[in-house]
């Protein structure tokens, strides 16, 4: 692996639109576009680290480059804060290559990788979490959870569900938690509104009160 590329994953590491457009740059186009040379890729004070400079990741600069390049090197600017970029403009017209290397960015932007599998067992009035759902589209040659190159589990406790009680306490072991009620808030106004049956909402307030409480 590059050191270059190295340096630009540590350098994102930690803000996922960031990874994102980071590994999309280092994967696409064999990485010619992430190595230093290209007015984008500066040094870091971090020894070894490197950095992207979106204000030079504009048309002025990819200009001269073809289409499916300059498409894609839009879409990592934007992804990295950058000038938002136009989807309709932009997808269209990329191989299938570059276009699952595109959703693979999404979806890692999106934080997918590390959504929670969260289920509410109401016989037994727990939360039961079992673990990290896998990323909606993995980056090539990721080990996906459960698959059957992923790690097994070295003994029975380990691979037993992680069960947590429905007190106020279990909450702060989930910081995804936020992100849940979020969902379920929106699931339930426009439901309500679009004349779900009572039986679905009903259903629907029970999992969030199960969560939340009803404060």
């Amino acid at each position: 692996m590059s050191v270059t590329f190295a340096g630009l994953r540590s350098w994102a590491k930690g803000l996922y639109p960031l990874e994102a457009a980071v590994e999309i740059l280092v994967r696409a186009f064999g990485g010619r576009f992430a190595a230093p040379g290209h007015p984008w890729i500066q040094p870091c004070d971090q020894p070894g680290w490197w950095w992207l400079d979106v204000t030079m990741l504009v048309d002025d600069q990819i200009g001269h480059l073809s289409g499916g390049k300059q498409r894609v090197l839009r879409i990592v600017a934007s992804l990295a804060g950058g000038a938002p970029v136009s989807l309709a403009d932009n997808l269209p017209g990329l191989d299938r290559e570059l276009t699952d290397l595109v959703l693979v960015g999404l979806a890692h932007a999106n934080g997918s990788h590390e959504h929670p599998d969260l289920r509410v067992d109401y016989a037994r009035g727990v939360a039961v979490l079992n673990g990290r759902l896998p990323s909606l589209h993995p980056w090539p040659g990721a080990v996906q959870p459960g698959s059957a190159d992923a790690p097994r589990p070295t003994d029975e406790s380990e691979a037993a569900q992680e069960s947590v009680p429905t007190s106020p306490d279990w909450r702060q072991r989930l910081p995804d938690l936020p992100l849940i009620r979020e969902d379920l808030l929106a699931q339930l106004e426009p439901r309500a509104s679009e004349g779900t049956s009572p039986a679905e909402l009903d259903e629907l307030r029970r999992d969030y009160y199960e969560l939340f409480g009803r404060s």
